[in-house]
């Protein structure tokens, strides 16, 4: 039986592009993650509702019917603990600055470098994971 040291870190993706979410995917399972997808943010917490818990939240600011901080808060209820980030297409977007004070880690600017992405999450799991 593996510990709970041994688990693979999990991250749920959202964003209503799918090829953006298909992209990643493959790239985060690729490097050792299990990785699922939403493609809206109300798929996205019934997800987080339903599974046994993700380490990282990546998502997009703007989606139709529900934006990505409106996300950001119901998801920061439901699993206190998850890494949150968000990315944009639109770097100058007001609601950047209301991410950061709502608990984001880091807003990724589409398009992002991959391989620094991954080092923040793992540094990031890292962090948590000494606290916890």
């Amino acid at each position: 039986m593996k510990s709970t040291f041994d688990k693979k870190k999990s991250i749920l993706v959202v964003d209503d592009d799918a090829d953006i979410c298909n992209t990643l995917v493959d790239i985060f399972n690729a490097e050792g993650y299990v990785t699922d997808v939403a493609y809206n943010a109300g798929a996205a917490i019934e997800k987080m509702q339903t599974s046994s818990g993700f380490d990282i939240l990546l998502t997009d600011i703007r989606m139709e019917n529900m934006d990505g901080l409106q996300l950001v808060r119901k998801v920061a209820q439901i699993n206190p603990k998850i890494i949150i980030f968000m990315m944009t297409a639109y770097p100058r977007d007001s609601r950047i600055n209301e991410a950061y004070t709502s608990g984001v880690v880091k807003v990724f600017e589409k398009p992002f470098e991959v391989n620094d992405m991954l080092e923040i999450f793992k540094n990031e799991i890292a962090k948590r994971d000494k606290k916890n």
